[in-house]
């Protein structure tokens, strides 16, 4: 609203980049459920939390990563 009140910006301005700014949105949200959602899958394994996140996991991560595992495997 102050920019508008100051006069460097308009109603028309702000309305035609919303709708812009809610195509792209829009546009970048069906390229990606092209992949996958969660509703509907592909889903990854339980292990790519530990696994896309580090190089090297950090010690308490491995450890939650083995308890993960025994309660997994049982």
């Amino acid at each position: 609203m102050h920019l508008i009140k100051i006069g460097i910006w308009t109603e028309e301005k702000h309305l035609d980049l919303e709708n812009k700014l809610d195509s792209e949105v829009m546009n970048a949200y069906k390229e990606a459920v092209k992949f996958g959602d969660l509703a509907n899958g592909p889903y990854p394994s339980s292990d790519a939390i530990f696994t896309e996140v580090y190089e090297t996991p950090p010690w308490h991560l491995l450890e939650q990563w083995d308890e993960m595992k025994r309660w997994r495997d049982e």
